[in-house]
């Protein structure tokens, strides 16, 4: 694989308003929380405490090049003290506040991902589980709008559903096919190669599948799987690659991105992949 290129962008001009912001949170995110921004990035407030954005690449094993971003939370209490992501969520009074926390992560890691241009714009974003068990139509339809308030496209996104999700398949599909209706991209996360067994694959066609990275006696076993999920039309990523090897095996098991450590941890500002 080729070396990753760094980027280091730098300082950029705020590309949102105070203005934009408020209708934002007068309108898909009412009763949500505040977005302010802080040290140069965007962070959300919301009755339990703040919610800031990390990133890690996911690249390819094509090339090396930098594919997209995941994102993930960080929180922490309103002193300032850091607290666990599921936190979030974990004490949520009922589905609507799910709901409306869901939005502001997400709107949170749009405004912080979309803030600063560049050459591939994927965002990889997790929706959490307890929010598909309290939507039952038109996912993604808010999410859009904040999309389009920010100049950014569903195209731009990647939609992670949690592997929970495909313990359901009435969920899993309907989930699935929702989010493709609006134009995202969908990356189905599976715990284990058991679990696509059972999860529809073929029916909801999600863009990609995201799997445990093999060992080095798995490589021929991963690459059945993969090889069967690429007639499937699916792009496959390797996950928790931490090392040259790991990231070495699933090359040879024929898997399209890679994500671990290996390549950078989730950082605030991880534009490009390893020094």
């Amino acid at each position: 694989m080729a070396a990753l290129p760094v980027n280091s962008p730098g300082a950029a001009p705020p590309r949102w308003t105070a203005e934009l912001l408020g209708r934002l949170e007068q309108g898909p995110l009412a009763g949500a929380g505040h977005l302010e921004r802080a040290g140069g990035r965007f962070v959300a407030r919301h009755r339990r405490g703040i919610i800031a954005s990390a990133f890690q690449p996911v690249v390819s094993t094509r090339d090396g090049s930098v594919f997209g971003h995941q994102a993930y939370a960080r929180a922490a209490g309103h002193g300032g003290e850091a607290a666990a992501p599921w936190s979030v969520f974990a004490h949520a009074a009922d589905g609507q506040e799910v709901v409306r926390l869901d939005r502001l992560v997400r709107t949170t890691h749009a405004l912080n991902y979309f803030d600063r241009p560049r050459a591939q714009p994927r965002l990889f974003v997790r929706v959490e589980q307890r929010l598909l068990d309290t939507v039952t139509d038109e996912y993604g339809r808010a999410f859009e709008e904040i999309l389009d308030a920010l100049g950014a496209r569903p195209a731009q996104v990647v939609i992670v559903l949690p592997s929970s999700a495909i313990d359901d398949p009435t969920v899993f599909v309907r989930a699935t096919l929702s989010y493709r209706r609006r134009g995202y991209a969908v990356a189905a996360q599976a715990r284990s190669v058991r679990d696509l067994a059972r999860s529809s694959i073929a029916l909801a066609e999600p863009g990609f599948v995201i799997l445990p990275r093999p060992s080095a006696d798995q490589i021929e076993a991963a690459g059945r799987v993969t090889g069967l999920l690429h007639g499937l039309g699916v792009r496959t990523i390797a996950r928790d690659v931490e090392t040259a090897g790991e990231a070495a095996w699933s090359h040879a098991a024929g898997f399209d991105l890679l994500q671990g450590h290996h390549f950078g941890k989730p950082l605030p500002d991880a534009w490009g992949g390893r020094p």
